[in-house]
């Protein structure tokens, strides 16, 4: 894994429930509140919005495992994804997601091989900003 801190939200778990078991967030949201996690620092259950960002960015920080699971999805609704699509979609999910938070933790990201190729040329990520 690239550059991802451990947060209150497991990703993997909430990309897969999202993509794979649930379908959509609102079921993710109550299915966790099912198995008792809520927010640790509100006691509330988890946003649609948290839900969503921690799928993301474990998928950014894991773009192999993550592209089967998002082309296995879509491509039963009839839409091909491929695999260079995928990891322009993250890099830019990865500006919206990381680089407003950790210049650090983006460069990070960015320098998985898989991702490199996508990276804005304008950005080096060999920096640590």
């Amino acid at each position: 894994m690239y550059g991802m801190r451990k947060g209150y939200l497991d990703g993997e778990k909430c990309f897969r429930y999202w993509h794979i078991e649930c379908g959509t967030l609102s079921r993710v949201a109550k299915r966790l509140v099912e198995e008792g996690d809520f927010n640790p620092d509100t006691g509330k259950p988890f946003t649609n919005s948290a839900i969503q960002q921690a799928g993301w960015r474990w998928a950014i920080a894991n773009p192999e495992e993550a592209y089967p699971i998002v082309e296995k999805e879509l491509a039963l609704t009839g839409i091909l994804l491929t695999k260079e699509q995928f990891y322009k979609d993250l890099v830019q999910l990865a500006k919206e997601y990381v680089w407003k938070n950790s210049k650090k933790n983006y460069h990070r990201l960015m320098s998985n091989p898989v991702l490199l190729p996508y990276a804005p040329p304008d950005l080096d990520p060999t920096k640590t900003a």
